[in-house]
């Protein structure tokens, strides 16, 4: 059974969510910062986006033509934490950003990765 708990939320919910850092996929741009350095996120401008801190995550996408959102809270389980060195443009707000990988165990009792999620940057 797994422990990965995602929850669909409204997308207009998303102006009312508070996490330390937000990823914008804008077309052709992409932003990353501390979410009380973005004055105002246009969200039916963004073509994807990560809210996200040590609590948990936000996930705003499209699925065909419309546009979803959940959210995904850490949890203490089976995970390998990776952290990826930042572009040089974001040195601002830190130099890596941490991943962690959840893992979850098959029939056969293989570990695979069951979810993924941005955690923070350091």
């Amino acid at each position: 059974m797994s422990r990965i708990n995602i929850e669909s939320i409204n997308v207009e919910e998303l102006k009312n969510i508070k996490y330390e850092f937000v990823l914008l996929y804008y077309p052709g741009n992409v932003k990353l910062d501390r979410l009380e350095m973005i004055s105002d996120i246009n969200f039916d401008e963004v073509q994807e986006a990560y809210l996200f801190d040590d609590r948990g995550q936000v996930h705003l996408f499209y699925d065909g033509c419309d546009k979803k959102a959940v959210k995904f809270n850490h949890f203490e389980g089976d995970y390998v934490e990776k952290g990826y060195l930042l572009s040089n443009k974001y040195k601002d707000i830190g130099k890596k950003i941490v991943v962690r990988e959840y893992l979850e165990s098959d029939e056969d009792g293989q570990n695979y990765v069951a979810y993924t999620a941005l955690k923070e940057i350091v």
